[in-house]
């Protein structure tokens, strides 16, 4: 009864959740069994033995349509010869059903599937006067592996449930089918997608939605090169004079700029004299050129911190003291500022 019937069913309802959890069911292979297929097979069908039949050996015809999306509908007829278990009676039954199919992830080239229907079993034993049908209920499942483009071979076992007489049936096949060309193809690996054109495909790219014409890594992400920006300033000065004539503002502005630009980096102000006057005397006016510029800076909005003034005397010409030419260039505030920046690389 209902009770027999669930345990019965139990070893192969469990089938269907130990493929859920295997390697078979993860994988990623295609199952490749979409199309027309039709089989030819054998097997063994175990009769309840309330019904006092045997096993009886079967063979079957089989047309059924797998669809990309992995399920699928086959119509079976079955042809079963046997004897009963007491008076040895001759045995011939037909069985007629109509399954539904889902196909799993395949692996190796091997597919489990698990398979549901209802149907009808006819049984026609020697000497009985009239046939006894019954109305089933089936389900199970099994493999499938084709063999070339054409052919698939495929083991399944069931159970079915006699619904009028509240019984359960079991039976193992073996079977042969031919897969249609003309009515189905293997369903195809769908194609890699690369959203936002930078040459890696969605599914290793790391960086998504990478702006057009980028250089990119192989992780997709944009490549991004250091480069070193600098800016460099000279401001002359007339003899004995620390005042900052006006021709050199702008020179003084550019710096100005580039550090609030960069607030990271710090400068180093340097004050210079020629070499008239004495020592003493040039290193007291070199350090106050070098904090006029400072102090202009710091006017211009860069923080005093960030500014440091210092001066070297007489101590660094670069240019001949001899001539008023060179005594010039001597006179002078120099500073040099860099910075690292990033610049990301297009093509």
């Amino acid at each position: 009864m209902l009770p027999t019937f669930v345990s019965k069913l139990r070893p192969l309802a469990l089938a269907p959740l130990l493929l859920l959890g295997s390697p078979l069911a993860l994988a990623t292979d295609d199952a490749g069994v979409a199309g027309v297929t039709v089989g030819v097979g054998g097997g063994i069908y175990d009769f309840d033995s309330v019904r006092g039949l045997d096993e009886a050996d079967f063979g079957q015809l089989s047309f059924g349509y797998t669809f990309d999306n992995r399920f699928g509908l086959e119509a079976v007829v079955g042809s079963f010869e046997g004897e009963t278990e007491t008076t040895k009676a001759d045995v011939d039954a037909l069985q007629y059903r109509l399954d539904a199919l889902y196909h799993f992830a395949a692996m190796s080239g091997w597919t489990p599937y698990v398979a549901t229907g209802f149907g009808g079993l006819k049984v026609d034993i020697e000497g009985a006067a009239d046939d006894d049908t019954y109305t089933q209920f089936n389900m199970g499942g099994g493999v499938k592996k084709m063999l070339g483009e054409s052919f698939q071979i495929r083991g399944d076992l069931r159970a079915f449930h006699n619904m009028d007489e509240k019984d359960t049936e079991g039976a193992a096949a073996l079977s042969l089918g031919y897969l249609s060309a003309f009515a189905g193809e293997p369903a195809q690996a769908p194609m890699p997608v690369d959203s936002d054109g930078d040459g890696v495909y969605d599914d290793q790219d790391e960086c998504p939605n990478t702006v057009a014409n980028a250089v990119v890594d192989e992780k997709g992400c944009q490549i991004v090169k250091l480069e070193e920006v600098s800016v460099r300033l000279d401001v002359q000065f007339d003899t004995e004079k620390s005042i900052i004539k006006p021709g050199f503002d702008a020179d003084i502005n550019t710096l100005a700029d580039f550090m609030q630009t960069y607030p990271q980096v710090k400068v180093v102000v340097e004050g210079h004299t020629d070499d008239r006057g004495s020592k003493k005397y040039n290193q007291a006016l070199s350090e106050r050129r070098a904090a006029s510029v400072r102090q202009r800076l710091i006017d211009l909005g860069v923080a005093a911190e960030r500014v440091t003034a210092i001066g070297y005397g007489e101590e660094r010409p670069i240019a001949d003291n001899k001539t008023a030419e060179g005594r010039y260039e001597n006179r002078r505030v120099e500073a040099l500022v860099s910075a690292q920046v990033q610049k990301k690389l297009t093509k």
